[in-house]
């Protein structure tokens, strides 16, 4: 590769880099404002989850796409992946914001919080007077 086109690559690289440093700017900018509040909110019990929903997201994924499960990796269109993807994320949205309704962390987040600590985390929400 020449060097005009190793600057370009690089050059190409550095904007992708600062671009996606912005939007998180942008997002993290917005999430201080009211309005980003409440646009975003709905992904904050996601958040709180996060490795919950990580490792799920692992097992749901990896079980339909891969061999020890139903295989269909390259045998989906890119559209109906698109529709399973959002549906489970979607999914894992309302199931979050139900659990930590009534839980203070996730299930996996509280057996790391017990694990590290070494002492029983109080998981289950307390009503307040």
């Amino acid at each position: 590769m020449g060097l005009v086109a190793t600057i370009v690559v690089a050059d190409n690289a550095l904007a992708q880099i600062t671009l996606a440093l912005s939007y998180a700017a942008l997002a993290i900018g917005l999430m201080t404002t009211r309005v980003g509040s409440n646009l975003f909110g709905w992904a904050e019990p996601l958040g709180r989850m996060a490795l919950t929903n990580y490792l799920m997201q692992s097992l749901i994924f990896g079980w339909v796409f891969y061999g020890y499960g139903f295989g269909l990796f390259g045998r989906v269109g890119v559209s109906s992946a698109l529709m399973f993807g959002t549906v489970v994320y979607a999914a894992q949205a309302v199931f979050s914001a139900r659990w930590l309704k009534r839980y203070n962390f996730g299930p996996v987040e509280w057996l790391w919080r017990r694990l590290m600590y070494g002492i029983p985390q109080p998981n289950t929400r307390t009503t307040g007077a």
